[in-house]
């Protein structure tokens, strides 16, 4: 299960995986996203993922709770959860829901009812509709930035989940360069794909299939600190009040 919180490199992730001898892409439950109760949201799983060999992959934007971790260990799944620096996550989702593709993103239309920009990137900090105070997402709702993030925080606490931030997998994260290729060891020995003895060879090939951007098709810069070039004063303090302490929690700086 190839988890993530949407606009933290999911298609990256996925190629790295799919880069292993033997995985295939079976199905996604991203619209689990969309599902306010954890009952509800359990079910819609249960009826897309029916069956699970060795080798399937699946992909999706699950939101936790006890009930769907403990429904993936039933079943035997390898859960991969990756997740970004929010201020990257706010920039890149407006980018995406507005950019010039057929057909346009379900969301598209309520972000082009916004004046410019500014209020679109405004509204990815601080939410729309019901999103401004719970995690509510829907064609009128955009949930605030830090009710996303709480919502999958539980994943990164899961000690059967493999957890990993975008920035380690890019090799550029707030803390300076950081290693992918040893990211990408540690991912395949948790998912069981690798020995000591081809070990390198596997991690390198694996890397360089699954890190090529030619095979994401919702690839727009793929780097870290973007918001630096998008957020003004008025966005920094709005995401300050939002999000609290929790970008300190997730092992990000204010900078």
């Amino acid at each position: 299960m190839v988890n993530s919180i949407p606009k933290s490199g999911t298609n990256l992730l996925k190629n790295i995986i799919l880069s292993i001898p033997g995985a295939r892409l079976f199905g996604d439950v991203s619209l689990a996203a969309e599902i306010h109760s954890d009952e509800e949201r359990l079910r819609y799983i249960e009826n897309r993922i029916r069956t699970s060999d060795p080798g399937d992959v699946y992909t999706g934007h699950i939101p936790f709770s006890p009930e769907i971790a403990k429904w993936f260990q039933s079943k035997n799944f390898k859960h991969v959860f990756i997740y970004r620096d929010p201020r990257d996550v706010t920039v890149s989702l407006y980018h995406y829901i507005m950019r010039d593709s057929t057909p346009k993103h379900a969301y598209y239309d309520l972000y082009n009812s916004l004046g410019n920009d500014s209020e679109r990137l405004l509204a990815a900090i601080c939410g729309l509709g019901e999103g401004r105070t719970k995690y509510r997402l829907s064609k009128n709702s955009i949930p605030n930035i830090r009710s996303v993030y709480e919502s999958y925080l539980g994943w990164i606490k899961d000690d059967n989940v493999f957890s990993t931030r975008y920035e380690n997998l890019i090799g550029k994260s707030n803390q300076g360069q950081t290693n992918p290729m040893r990211v990408v060891t540690d991912l395949l020995r948790y998912l069981g794909a690798s020995n000591a003895k081809d070990n390198a060879i596997l991690t390198e090939s694996v890397w360089m299939e699954g890190s090529d951007r030619k095979k994401s098709h919702t690839f727009r810069k793929g780097v870290n600190g973007t918001w630096r070039e998008e957020y003004t004063r008025i966005h920094m303090d709005s995401f300050r009040n939002v999000m609290g302490d929790l970008l300190e929690q997730l092992g990000y700086e204010w900078d």
